[in-house]
């Protein structure tokens, strides 16, 4: 699976791969409400984000998260969460070495996993 931006849409589309999330997830919820603890974990997990903040609570920034997670940090949500790559916007620096870096979008390889 690829590690994408939240709230992003068609970068499955566009890249033929499964996607960690796109910005019709959260609307599965009131749908399917079995899903709502698994996807607010893998949230806080993987975006250090909470799906349903508070009223006049400050939403937390995916960008920060991303940014001052350690290279062991990605290695520990790759195994979690079965992701071999991180699609991040190319002005976004990782702890992780790129693996290509284009003008919108660098792909990066977490740390332990095995190419695709």
């Amino acid at each position: 699976m690829l590690l994408v931006p939240p709230q992003q849409e068609s970068l499955q589309a566009q890249l033929g791969h499964a996607v960690s999330t796109d910005m019709a997830t959260i609307t599965w919820i009131p749908y399917q409400p079995a899903l709502e603890p698994l996807l607010q974990t893998m949230y806080e997990d993987l975006y250090g984000m909470h799906l349903t903040p508070e009223p006049g609570q400050a939403a937390a920034s995916w960008i920060d998260h991303w940014q001052e997670m350690s290279a062991s940090g990605w290695g520990l949500r790759a195994a979690r969460y079965a992701i071999r790559y991180i699609v991040a916007p190319a002005w976004m620096k990782l702890n992780l070495v790129p693996v290509y870096q284009g003008t919108e979008w660098s792909l990066y390889r977490a740390s332990g996993a095995s190419p695709l």
